[in-house]
């Protein structure tokens, strides 16, 4: 920067000014004389304004290549402008490109124009103009203007008028002005001119025709108001065209009349508006509404009454005081009615639904202003409340709002299944200084829906009382949850919980069980206590103990014990927990099936061109529909539980009783849980077709999953030689094999030891009943050749039965009617005997019998099964 700088008596000089701020460089002279007017030439070229922009703390961009001459005469200033912009932005206003040649004459008393300025590419205020040309010509004292823009949108905008000095000031007149986009959406009605002297301002009867409605305005404005305005159904569409993002949409009516003084003015107005909608009200969901309003002013203040409605059931009014200038805000609003639904596109389609009203007083100043309130909703319905079972909910409240926190002294809810919660204390809008309590009742049955994949359910209540501080983006809680005399029942695990009690602290990080107990339902009981860290992203760290008393648990099929000891769960519930402990198993039972399961596998069938009906099927069966595989392996718990059994372990099934002992060791995953180790037979017998056979030794052994091995092995004397019987594999499908010593074939072997005689002196009929006895042992269920030939006679029953003298006899019997049953029974004797059973009632019944050798019976029991 170059300069010289003079002051005297005359004013203030810059002489020889060169100023090189990057690309931009300023020179010339300027003097200033003590009227405040300037004479002098100032020339500035500029490849990129942003350097010297940023001197001025400004941001600005582009070229700008401009000569300013100043000059003052008899009292007036004036300005001769060149310039030329390349691509100029400052702040919001852009310009393409653009030249000004303009000679300005007396510009601080009532100014004149000579010259043209030509603009493209220009945004102002977001509008985007493609084409800006306005020209001006001095003739005599009055300078002639017109204007003219092109929209980007299609828009056009031209006016036409003059300006001239008037006594002491000057007027303004506009001769044309019309606003088209394919038609003419506004149009000035008449000539009208607005005269300016002194403070006062005098409009002359202006009149806008816009769309289908129209606009007047005539009065004084200054020290003294008598100025009056007329709206009838102007269309608020016709903005669109100048601001094609704001759709607006709808009309407006009414009129304002202004008087009074400037220190006191009068005012009063009425507004009528119908169908208004804009485009961000209408991508929220919101339907076009109406408003009626009314206000008067009289000096500082602006009385207020306006109704807003909408044909959904949006319904509002407001009323009071509205300061104009300083002041405090004394407004009442009463919400009558406010359907949530209108939002749940704004929110994202959250099944928003119910119905708000309340009201509130506003107070305070305009800029930060104060509001007490209360809210009511009913019916208040969103997919997360429906996901959790608490559609639909109650709800009140009533507080304040002030310095940018709401205090709110009651919050009330209620919802399904007895659930309430109450709350108070103060929420910030932003940062900190959350301070926030709640308590109330919360069912456990809320949780059903997230139960029912695995058909469980709880039953009962929990009762919390906490409190919320910090921010509310992160806050601390802390407080305690409890429940008294709550139930869960998990049929997929056969396990049902009564009797529940609980109680937990939390203290913001933590959450503390100080105790936790249940009653299991088949017998014993189970308790909970430690602690879980709930610090976000930490896998939740657990610190928990489980203590089990006597507690009986079957898994509905093969097993049931009865077992005490105690658990430990620790680490990250997130990230793979370790449950490690000591278990005693006070009974337990074994139950080998009587039947053996399916043995068919299932076959991968690939369904070409399906009828619609099977295709739909597989559809919902999500049969190879190429559901993709989750890649992240969830969290699985690790087991270290020894368990230990001296006695009463106890195996039973196809006529095995037996007790053993032992100690077993649970490792690994719980998806894949490593067994180890086993039990030992303390004692055990085989009862078959009627033999007691007493075993000779027994195991029971844990590898790899629990389903354990077994191996029982048993002897017994029988017609020469000694029988092995042997039951050995899964405990889910054992294989029991016959021996001998010395050697014979499993048939003969089963033979000896059913009838006692070999196979060779058996009759034909004996021999299906050891086939069909071998298939029981088997487990194979009554697929023998004797129940074939049952099927197909249509008997009931059909058997092969011995006497005490070993001699073979057959059994045969049907229901005559629903409960008369007539059996026979031949023997190889030629004995013959024919027997009646009538059941009289469900528990009465009565039997007769009588025999080829003269005997007969009859008699009536009674039978209840308990």
């Amino acid at each position: 920067l170059q300069t010289g700088i003079a002051i005297d008596d005359d004013g203030q000089r810059l002489e020889s000014l060169d100023l090189n701020a990057g690309a931009t460089r300023l020179t010339g002279s300027v003097a200033g004389n003590r009227l405040g007017m300037f004479d002098g030439k100032l020339a500035l070229k500029s490849n990129d304004i942003s350097t010297a922009a940023a001197l001025l703390l400004a941001e600005a961009s582009g070229r700008v290549d401009a000569e300013i001459a100043l000059e003052s005469t008899s009292g007036m200033q004036n300005a001769d402008i060149k310039a030329t912009l390349d691509k100029v932005r400052y702040q919001t206003f852009e310009a393409g490109s653009g030249e000004v040649r303009i000679v300005l004459g007396d510009l601080f008393r009532v100014p004149s124009a000579d010259g043209e300025v030509r603009l493209t590419g220009l945004r102002a205020a977001s509008m985007d103009i493609s084409r800006l040309h306005a020209k001006a010509a001095k003739r005599g004292e009055t300078t002639v203007f017109e204007a003219d823009a092109d929209f980007a949108d299609g828009a056009a905008l031209a006016a036409k008028g003059a300006l001239a000095s008037e006594g002491a000031g000057y007027r303004l007149t506009l001769d044309e002005a019309d606003l088209a986009k394919g038609k003419t959406l506004a149009r000035l009605e008449k000539p009208a001119s607005v005269t300016v002297a002194g403070g006062t301002v005098v409009v002359d009867d202006i009149r806008f025709a816009i769309g289908g409605g129209s606009l007047a305005a005539t009065g004084r404005a200054g020290e003294n108001f008598d100025m009056s305005v007329e709206l009838t159904k102007i269309p608020l569409d016709v903005a669109n065209a100048v601001r094609p993002d704001l759709g607006l949409a709808g009309t407006v009516s009414g009129d304002a009349r202004l008087a009074g003084t400037a220190d006191r003015p009068d005012i009063s107005f009425r507004i009528d508006g119908d169908g208004i909608s804009a485009a961000q009200l209408r991508d929220a969901g919101m339907p076009p509404f109406a408003v009626k309003a009314t206000g008067t002013a009289a000096g500082e203040t602006l009385n207020l009454d306006a109704v807003l409605s909408s044909d959904n059931g949006i319904g509002a009014r407001a009323n009071g005081a509205v300061p104009l200038a300083g002041g405090s805000l004394a407004v009442d609003v009463a919400l009558t009615s406010f359907p949530l639904a209108v939002l749940d596109r704004a929110a994202g389609n959250q099944g928003l639904g119910g119905q708000l009203s309340g009201d509130a007083r506003i107070t305070g100043p305009l800029d930060r202003p104060n509001a007490a309130f209360t809210l009511r909703g009913e019916g208040v319905e969103a997919n997360v409340l429906a996901e959790a079972g608490l559609a639909p909910l109650e709800i009140g409240a009533s507080g304040d709002f002030a310095g940018e926190t709401i205090t709110l002294e009651r919050l009330n809810a209620s919802g399904p299944a007895g659930f309430t919660l109450n709350g108070s204390g103060r929420i910030p809008i932003a940062g900190a200084g959350l301070d926030f309590s709640i308590d109330g009742v919360a069912p456990l049955s809320l949780a059903d829906r997230q139960l029912a994949s695995r058909g469980a359910s709880a039953d009962g209540t929990a009762q919390f009382a906490l409190r919320l501080t910090g921010a509310v983006r992160g806050p601390s809680i802390a407080g305690q949850v409890s429940m008294e005399g709550a139930s869960y029942s998990d049929p997929l695990a056969n396990l049902a919980l009564a009797n529940i009690s609980a109680a937990a602290d939390l203290d913001g990080e933590r959450i503390v069980i100080r105790q936790g107990s249940a009653r299991i339902a088949a017998g014993g009981a189970v308790t909970l206590s430690g602690s879980v860290q709930i610090t976000s992203g930490s896998g939740y760290p657990a610190d928990l103990r489980i203590g089990l008393d006597n507690a009986r648990y079957a898994d509905g099929s093969l097993v049931v014990a009865t077992v005490s000891g105690n658990l430990g769960v620790t680490g990250p519930l997130l990230f793979d927990p370790l449950i490690a402990g000591s278990l005693s198993v006070d009974r337990a039972e074994l139950t080998i099936p009587e039947t053996l399961p399916g043995g068919a596998e299932g076959l991968n069938v690939r369904h070409i061109n399906p009828p619609r009906k099977v295709a739909r099927t597989l559809e919902f069966a999500r049969a190879d529909d190429g559901t993709p595989v989750p890649s992240g392996r969830p969290s699985v718990a690790r087991l270290d539980v020894s368990v230990n059994a001296p006695n009463r372990i106890f195996v039973r099934g196809r006529g095995l009783d037996a007790e053993l002992g032992g100690s077993v060791r649970l490792t690994g995953p719980v998806t894949a849980i490593e067994p180890v180790g086993g039990f030992q037979l303390i004692r055990g017998r085989l009862s078959i077709l009627g033999k007691r056979i007493v075993f000779d030794e027994g195991r029971v052994t844990l590898v790899g999953d629990l389903d354990p091995n077994i191996r029982f092995v048993a002897s017994s004397p029988a017609d020469g030689a000694t029988v092995f019987i042997t039951v050995a594999g899964r405990a889910s499908d054992p294989l029991i094999t016959f021996t001998s010593q010395p050697e014979l074939p499993q048939d003969e072997v089963l033979a000896r030891l059913i009838f006692g005689r070999s196979i060779a002196e058996l009759s034909a009929i004996q021999i299906a009943k050891l086939a069909a006895s071998a298939a029981q042992l088997a487990g194979g269920g009554n697929s023998s050749l004797i129940d074939s030939f049952r099927q197909s006679t249509g008997l009931d029953e059909l058997d092969v039965v011995t006497d005490s003298g070993g001699n073979a006899a057959v059994r045969a019997g049907r229901y005559i009617q629903d409960n008369i049953y007539l059996g026979v029974e031949a023997g190889a004797s030629g004995t013959t005997r024919g027997t009646i059973n009538i059941d009289i009632t469900d528990n009465l019944k009565a039997t007769g019998s009588a025999g080829s050798e003269g005997d007969s019976s009859i008699g009536v029991f009674f039978e209840k099964d308990y």
